[in-house]
């Protein structure tokens, strides 16, 4: 028995090392990534294991390893009902001009009502991501990914972070800071 409680307190050790502060791993370079204009799409799977995806806005990610984005009803009932039943989600954001991209995975622990800060921060993350685009030469074929009506925020608690930018790094872990 006391072998068993060692074994468990090793892996018990390991895992909250390794699942510490996935917050610490992000470099000032992630940080500025995750301040400029994104592309941010959201993933999660139905009761059935059926993927889905929709574009999410302005992620935010907090010290104590919460992401949160803002959704657009019309763009993500479905999605919204399957984070509900898996209570799972990956987010990619990526910088739309330079490519650079991190991957979030999480569980959901909160789907807000929607409020009017939540549609304020839509509304600002879409301004940028249009502005973004337009410098670099693109045309403001845009405005078809801002729906009116209400917007809700979503709240993740992070279990991981991975390197997204196209290259060799591509899909590994965020190492510590």
């Amino acid at each position: 028995m006391l072998r068993a409680l060692r074994s468990f307190g090793f892996w018990a050790t390991l895992m909250a090392r390794l699942m510490a502060a996935i917050t610490a791993r992000l470099t000032d370079a992630h940080r500025q990534l995750l301040a400029g204009p994104l592309a941010v799409q959201v993933s999660s799977a139905t009761a059935d294991l059926q993927p889905l995806c929709a574009r999410g806005w302005g992620v935010e990610v907090s010290a104590t390893d919460q992401l949160t984005f803002f959704a657009l009803d019309a763009q993500t009932v479905d999605l919204r009902r399957a984070l509900g039943q898996s209570g799972r989600a990956a987010v990619n954001v990526t910088n739309p001009v330079t490519l650079q991209s991190l991957l979030f995975k999480g569980r959901v622990v909160l789907i807000a009502e929607p409020d009017q800060a939540a549609r304020e921060a839509v509304d600002q993350r879409l301004t940028q991501f249009v502005h973004a685009l337009s410098a670099v030469g693109f045309p403001d074929f845009t405005r078809g990914f801002n729906h009116p009506g209400p917007a809700r925020r979503v709240v993740l608690q992070l279990d991981g972070c991975f390197e997204q930018t196209p290259g060799a790094k591509a899909g590994r872990p965020l190492e510590g800071a």
